[in-house]
């Protein structure tokens, strides 16, 4: 540890805080002159500065270190230009401006004698976390105000891009804010605690906040200081100390992985000097349903590069209930990170930040809260080494000026884990448990559940196993998969095959291309098709009957219906054939109607007629598929014999099926053939 005096800016953060001293003992010597403070009936004397004085000290400290430190020339504010201060956290910027009006000569003079007319400048800090739009430009106009008087400036801000090109020209130096270092806090308690022998625990100090070290500061002792520091470690996830999972430890989630991959090596690069970070994808969006790994994928990724990974939500900054109070906590998760960089910042719940310009009384709120948010990403994305992860369960929620390129770049689907998934986290949590014919009847079962679905049943399947006093088993294993995902029987998986198949068939006699993927799940069957970027009046009649024709399919083959094809999910096949012939109806001009109606409008809100028009639209799509599907029996057969086989079947192998190019279910190895149920 070097010797505290040997910090840039010790002998005046020692000095403030002898100053503090001296003025509380003065004023107890005058307001209670002739008693004891020190009896132990009246109290100890509080002599130590207060926790508000020790920030200001630590500041001076940060201040004085940073890259083009204070008290250099060339940081001295010149006529007509600015001098930028770039601070991580709206914290940092409400504390600087007040302290270096206060001390501008100590700090920007450095102890040298300079001109006083050199010393005398305007200092203009950026305003408040989450303010509108018209106070940046008044923010802005305050600074092109003073350089028009050829004033000097000295300009506080969180980021450069708060600032207006035309200003950002004039800077003619910048310092930015060194985080603050364990020497540093080692020298403030070392003032704060002057008989202490005891330094300051090895714990990264990066991105704690100042609310939380003024708890450190204001403990009694040294002891119970340092044990106050020990306890802030929690906040910030040291990249010294690597979380417990990896990217190997990730199963399925093979586009995440792939991205992640890339961004590992992208990483490498840039920290060897060989790629600009302007070249690195630094910032993603994962969305996809609950449970199915998002935050574990962040935590991996952080264990994978060996980054900081700081973590924020929603919730989180929403505690406060105030839109102020979100906003802060967001700038000091977002300043923690920035300080802590190169890092990663993890924000979930991102669609609760709703879209602007909604009705109701919270509409104002709402757009205070994204404007905030949208510049704080902004603050992100401008600082090399900051990784941007966000999460989402409903992400047609969010603002979409959020996650725009841009902002969020890449946008990465985290789905239920897929047969392979399936399989290798069960290989991983219990190895040698299950064999080969057992694994693959698991799998089967388990096929399209999520990751944490999958990991809860593992530890049931433990837990099932100690209460009969035994080591895991298949038998534990089976019974808790059937307490969670009960393994369908062969006929449903029959009535599930021939659903699917329907589809896959009717998409190829409209013409549309393969699907990407088809699969047999667990609890049913997935259609994984891209969407006509732009619809015709012929796509999207096209698009009404290939969701119709699975339920087609069923009736062909069963002579009645299942529930699958509809149900309360605004996903299920009716709903998405409804919706579309309503858009026809009403919101393409596809059916000789020119006015625009809301396509969130229910149908069952729309006039008589309309709804008569959408029913008469879906009746004669449906009479359409099944004449079409009629000649095909064999092919549905077929294609449900494969998926029935395989259960997972990609756009390639797709493509050979609608070709007649593949095996018949007969020509398969029988033991493959029977459908792998509980």
């Amino acid at each position: 540890m070097p010797k505290h005096s040997a910090l840039p800016g010790y002998a005046l953060a020692k000095q403030i805080m002898s100053e503090t001293a001296r003025d509380v003992d003065a004023l107890f010597d005058d307001v209670l002159d002739g008693c004891d403070l020190d009896d132990p009936d009246t109290g100890m004397r509080p002599k130590r500065p207060s926790p508000d004085t020790c920030l200001d000290a630590l500041l001076i400290l940060r201040l004085m270190s940073g890259h083009a430190a204070a008290g250099s020339p060339s940081m001295l504010p010149q006529p007509g230009a600015v001098t930028l201060i770039l601070a991580p956290g709206f914290d940092d910027v409400k504390r600087l401006r007040p302290l270096i009006e206060k001390l501008n000569v100590e700090l920007m003079s450095s102890g040298r004698p300079r001109p006083q007319y050199l010393l005398n400048f305007d200092i203009i800090a950026q305003p408040r976390a989450g303010a509108s739009t018209h106070d940046m430009r008044r923010f802005n106009e305050s600074i092109r105000d003073v350089a028009l008087r050829g004033h000097p400036a000295l300009v506080i801000v969180t980021s450069k891009r708060v600032l207006e090109p035309d200003i950002r020209d004039i800077a003619s130096a910048t310092l930015e804010l060194a985080p603050a270092t364990r020497a540093m806090m080692d020298a403030i308690l070392k003032l704060l605690f002057p008989n202490s022998r005891q330094s300051t625990p090895q714990i990264d100090l990066r991105g704690i906040g100042e609310m939380q070290l003024a708890r450190v500061f204001a403990a009694d002792t040294a002891a119970g200081a340092r044990k106050a520091l020990r306890a802030l470690t929690p906040a910030v996830v040291s990249g010294d100390a690597a979380p417990a999972v990896t990217l190997d430890d990730v199963h399925g989630q093979p586009q995440v992985k792939a991205a992640f991959a890339q961004l590992c090596t992208d990483l490498a690069a840039w920290k060897a000097g060989d790629l600009p970070w302007s070249e690195v994808t630094s910032s993603f969006l994962l969305k996809g349903p609950p449970g199915t790994g998002k935050t574990m994928l962040a935590e991996a990724l952080s264990g994978s590069t060996g980054l900081t990974l700081v973590k924020t939500s929603y919730s989180e900054c929403q505690r406060g209930g105030h839109q102020g109070d979100i906003l802060r906590e967001l700038n000091t998760a977002v300043a923690r990170a920035i300080s802590a960089a190169p890092s990663i910042l993890f924000i979930d719940e991102m669609d609760s930040f709703h879209m602007r310009g909604g009705a109701g009384n919270f509409s104002g709120y709402i757009t205070g809260v994204v404007n905030g948010l949208l510049v704080e990403i902004d603050r992100v994305n401008a600082t090399p080494g900051v990784v941007l992860l966000a999460a989402s369960n409903f992400a047609d929620r969010i603002d979409p000026a959020i996650i725009r390129p841009g902002r969020l770049d890449q946008h990465l689907e985290v789905g239920p884990l897929d047969r392979p998934g399936v399989m290798a986290m069960i290989t991983a949590q219990i190895p040698d448990t299950l064999s080969p014919e057992e694994l693959e009847r698991l799998a089967d079962q388990l096929s399209g559940e999520s990751g944490a679905r999958v990991a809860a049943l593992l530890r049931d399947a433990r837990t099932r196993a100690r209460q009969a006093g035994k080591p895991i088993c298949a038998r534990a294993v089976f019974d808790a998969a059937n307490s969670v995902a009960p393994a369908p029987d062969a006929e449903h998986l029959r009535r599930v095959a021939i659903h699917e198949a329907g589809h896959i068939q009717m998409g190829h006699l409209c013409g549309l291309a393969p699907p990407e993927r088809a699969a047999l799940r667990g609890r049913g069957g997935e259609i994984v098709r891209r969407e006509p970027q732009l619809l015709t009046p012929t796509l999207a009649d096209a698009m009404i009957r290939v969701y119709l024709a699975g339920r087609a399919a069923e009736k062909m083959f069963f002579d009645e219906v299942s529930s699958g094809a509809g149900g309360p999910s605004r996903d299920s096949d009716l709903a998405l054939a409804t919706e579309m012939a309503q858009r026809v109806e009403l919101n393409y001009g596809f059916a000789g109607r020119l006015s625009w109606h809301d396509p969130g409008c229910a149908l069952a809100l729309q006039p008589r007629d309309i709804r008569e028009a959408v029913e008469a639209r879906l009746r004669t799509a449906e009479a359409e598929v099944t004449s079409a599907l009629a000649p095909h029996r064999d092919r549905l057969e077929q294609i449900a014999s494969v998926l029935l086989t395989e259960r997972e079947l990609d756009q390639a192998r797709l493509a050979e099926l609608l070709k007649g190019g593949a095996p018949s279910a007969e020509d398969a190895p029988s033991d493959e053939v029977v459908p792998r149920a509980g």
